[in-house]
C-alpha cells in the first residue's frame, strides 16, 4: 500500500530548484529516494496531504507513477 512507502520529506523536495527542465527536475527528485526500493514524492504544494489515500493501488513498475486527483 502507498501508506507503507518511504515518503520524501517536503523540505527535501522544496530544496530542488525548478529550472524549466522537467527531466532534470525528475532526475533530482529520484535521487532523493536513493537507498529505498520504492518511495513517494508528494507535491509539497498540495495542502491536503490526505489526498494520497485516494490512490487504491500501486501499479507494478520500475518507473515513476503520477497520481492526480481533481486537477492536483
Amino acid at each position: 500500500m502507498i501508506n507503507q512507502l518511504y515518503q520524501i520529506p517536503s523540505h527535501e523536495i522544496l530544496s530542488i530548484e525548478w529550472n524549466d527542465d522537467s527531466l532534470d527536475y525528475d532526475y533530482k527528485l529520484c535521487q532523493l529516494g536513493q537507498g529505498h526500493s520504492k518511495f513517494l514524492v508528494l507535491n509539497p504544494e498540495i495542502e491536503d496531504t490526505k489526498l494520497i489515500h485516494y490512490a487504491k493501488e500501486i501499479p507494478e513498475t520500475n518507473k515513476c507513477i503520477v497520481f492526480h486527483y481533481e486537477g492536483q
